[in-house]
């Protein structure tokens, strides 16, 4: 059983989570560079080798933000089970989800037997 402490502790986490793939969304969607200390190159002409690199970079950046949406869809399906008070209920057979389960994957949906089965049939 959870205490009121640990799922406060559960929601913020999550939340931090949250608030970290928004700001990287924010950044890749305006171009920015993730890392806040690589510099932009001055303008120069443009080269094919330099189109080649900003579409490998487009579709880099597009992966990412797939990735990034799926992890911003399991963080929120999580806080609505908090909000629900069915965080750490299993979906697939209704039993609890371990702490230990939890902590290391705060999202988790199913308890590890259930994950398991899921990845083998999958």
């Amino acid at each position: 059983m959870w205490t009121a402490n640990e799922l406060a502790q559960v929601r913020a986490r999550l939340e931090s989570e949250l608030n970290e793939i928004e700001r990287s969304r924010t950044a890749l969607a305006d171009g920015e560079p993730r890392d806040p200390d690589e510099a932009e190159e001055p303008e120069r002409p443009v080269q094919t080798e330099d189109l080649a690199a900003r579409q490998a970079g487009e579709e880099v950046a597009l992966g990412v933000l797939s990735v990034e949406d799926q992890l911003r869809a399991e963080i929120l399906d999580a806080l609505a089970r908090l909000d629900r008070n069915g965080y750490g209920v299993c979906e697939r057979c209704g039993k609890g989800v371990t702490k230990e389960r939890l902590r290391a994957h705060p999202s988790a949906r199913f308890c590890l037997s259930c994950a398991r089965e899921g990845e083998s049939a999958g």
